[in-house]
């Protein structure tokens, strides 16, 4: 019985980071010769974007912008890359592994 205990203990603890709510941080470099208006970033699982993180700004060619993604409990998210040319890119990001994501063409 301790057996099947310890055995039980052992896999809830070694499946806990996947389940468990963190930040994660990465950096986003803008090398796509064009201006970035809007960036924002939402779980998979959720169907609405969330708040734009370049707030009022943008992000110039050659500027990166580092990005903190908070309550993270799955780590798939989409992404959504606005420019000022009205153009507009999409992508799955896996956060929990991410240091950096580059936009270029």
């Amino acid at each position: 019985m301790s057996r099947t205990l310890a055995l039980v203990a052992a896999l809830t603890l070694a499946a806990a980071p996947a389940f468990a709510q963190g930040t994660e941080r990465f950096r986003i470099w803008n090398r796509s010769g064009m201006t970035l208006t809007t960036v924002t970033t939402s779980a998979v699982a959720n169907p609405y974007w969330g708040n734009n993180l370049l707030a009022a700004r943008n992000l110039r060619n050659g500027q990166y912008l580092d990005v903190t993604v908070p309550n993270v409990s799955l780590c798939a998210y989409d992404i959504l890359f606005e420019f000022a040319d009205g153009q507009a890119l999409t992508d799955v990001i896996d956060v929990c592994n991410l240091e950096t994501y580059t936009v270029q063409p």
